[in-house]
């Protein structure tokens, strides 16, 4: 999962989270690849309907993708 590295970490959540979520994401995000760069790890998916692209933020930015955050996540 992409984040700043200042994570604020309470008990057993990260931001809301819970901690068998997050690895969860992360277990599944290893299995993943890259559209742009072709490694796994790639976390973020595109969420236009019908395409099932994923992608690491850096290689999103590279390939001049839309990223767009609407509501709180």
């Amino acid at each position: 999962i992409f984040a700043n590295g200042l994570c604020k970490v309470e008990e057993r959540r990260i931001f809301r989270f819970s901690r068998k979520d997050v690895i969860r994401t992360v277990e599944q995000a290893e299995q993943t690849h890259c559209i742009v760069c072709g490694k796994t790890g790639a976390s973020i998916t595109c969420a236009q309907t019908g395409c099932g692209h994923s992608f690491h933020l850096p290689c999103a930015s590279k390939a001049e993708c839309v990223t767009q955050y609407f509501n709180e996540y």
